[in-house]
């Protein structure tokens, strides 16, 4: 943001003076952030969360747009049920569309060895799910096949492997 407005006129050459300009890679990731999806193919227009520098609704780096992440790295999925077949369950979508952030922090410590996960799952459809349970399958993988072991602290949220 700071080098968009370095470039836009926004910062006088003093306070830019240390401004890194961002790589390719960089301005790919940006200019290709998933902020709206396509909604003549039934996406949902508003899909992955962005800053909205002139406030019009509509995601575009040219104007100063960004991607908002957790972290200093993060991934961001969404998952839903109403675009494919059922063919293993035979059921009917059920209109739930499941958003998340998976996003680390580097540091010197054990937060460097941590991935964390923002759930939000919004309803699409007209139905309303007053008893909805939401679960995590998780296999880790970290060694050999038959040393894994995670627990949870539900005291902090938690689960560890």
């Amino acid at each position: 943001t700071l080098w968009w407005e370095c470039e836009n006129g926004l910062l006088t050459p003093a306070e830019s003076v240390s401004i890194q300009v961002p790589t390719a890679a960089i301005m790919t990731a940006i200019n290709s952030w998933p902020a709206h999806g396509n909604i003549s193919e039934g996406q949902d227009y508003w899909l992955a969360p962005f800053f909205d520098r002139n406030a019009d609704g509509n995601y575009d780096p040219a104007d100063g747009d960004y991607p908002v992440i957790k972290g200093c790295c993060a991934s961001y999925m969404i998952q839903n049920d109403r675009m494919g077949t059922h063919t293993p369950s035979a059921s009917f979508p059920i209109g739930l569309e499941i958003h998340y952030m998976f996003y680390h922090y580097r540091t010197w410590d054990y937060l460097n060895n941590a991935t964390f996960v923002e759930v939000a799952i919004r309803n699409t459809s007209v139905y309303d799910y007053t008893d909805f349970i939401y679960g995590i399958r998780v296999e880790p993988s970290i060694g050999t096949f038959n040393d894994n072991r995670f627990g949870c602290d539900s005291t902090t949220n938690m689960m560890y492997f």
